[in-house]
């Protein structure tokens, strides 16, 4: 067979390849249907009872600005490593590390700055289960659409775009929990909204090592041996 028909013959079935979308693109569509998602959780659940009195304290625009901004930083992250060969995934973890970073000192400081008055560290941990099943159900789709888009690159390190990916959606729920909880107790805070996202960007790497590794034909022929 010569060779033009030979390529015709090998190429005769292949369909056009839809180019992928920009990292940035694919990252702000998952944001936007997170965000989505979100609104709804906390329609359902409803706006916390002193928000109107919140809304004027600094305290609430800081904790809810660094919890934001965590999310965004690690999840473009995670989006950049999907790409191989594009490096500004380095200098987005790097702003993820600082941004995480004066994120736990702010806790950590609001601690030591004592918690006269407050119900106490007993209490804190029978009261407040709630805010992390919320944290957790808020971050279940955004989780889902983040893993299936960065799948759908190339991610060749799937343990750490696993843990950005879940930190990210779980600041972004911690974030609404914030706007739904209207407890202020250091303890409380610590315990029920910022240990989950810990715990989620822990088992990050699992989940991610799990739904991002891609089995190809080779690699099933293996494993059926």
């Amino acid at each position: 067979m010569e060779t033009p028909n030979l390529i015709d013959a090998l190429t005769k079935d292949l369909k056009p390849v839809t180019p992928l979308r920009s990292p940035e693109k694919r990252f702000a569509i998952g944001l936007f249907v997170g965000l989505c998602f979100v609104a709804a959780v906390i329609v359902f659940e409803g706006l916390r009872r002193d928000l109107s009195q919140v809304v004027g304290s600094s305290r609430f625009y800081i904790e809810v600005g660094l919890t934001l901004v965590v999310s965004l930083s690690s999840g473009l992250c995670a989006f950049f490593l999907s790409v191989p060969g594009d490096s500004r995934w380095r200098p987005a973890f790097r702003s993820t590390v600082l941004f995480t970073f004066v994120w736990v000192v702010y806790l950590l400081t609001r601690f030591l700055e004592g918690h006269s008055g407050t119900p106490g560290l007993s209490r804190a941990l029978t009261v407040g289960v709630g805010c992390a099943e919320t944290l957790f159900m808020s971050a279940l789709v955004p989780m889902g659409v983040f893993l299936w888009l960065i799948r759908r690159a190339a991610p060749l390190r799937p343990y750490l775009s696993g843990g950005l990916t879940l930190l990210s959606v779980g600041a972004l729920g911690m974030a609404a929990v914030q706007v739904m909880c209207p407890g202020e107790d250091i303890f409380h805070l610590l315990f029920w909204h910022f240990l989950p996202v810990g715990l989620l960007t822990g088992l990050g790497g699992f989940i991610g090592r799990l739904a991002l590794i891609k089995k190809t034909n080779f690699d099933r022929s293996k494993t059926s041996l």
